[in-house]
């Protein structure tokens, strides 16, 4: 499912994006809006994002990469976008 988010800059490249595709096993496909929090990847550059109380992209803390980065669906979509 995609929902439509704020335009917002990629922490990473600057694309703008303005909408969110939930995957299997992830916060954002429970509901049809991404919340505060939930983690994201740029579908332009691969970039790992979080979005703020606005529902702003901003670049994850050093934690939150790590953990990001335990996930494999995170993983998987991040080297996919990386590659194109």
């Amino acid at each position: 499912m995609t929902a439509h988010t704020p335009p917002s800059s990629c922490p990473t490249c600057g694309a703008i994006l303005d909408a969110a595709t939930g995957i299997k096993d992830m916060a954002v496909a429970h509901h049809l809006e991404p919340k505060p929090g939930d983690r994201t990847v740029c579908y332009q550059c691969g970039g790992l994002a979080i979005f703020d109380k606005r529902l702003m992209l901003r670049r994850p803390t050093s934690a939150e990469r790590r953990e990001m980065l335990r996930k494999p669906e995170i993983v998987a979509m991040h080297n996919k976008a990386r590659k194109n």
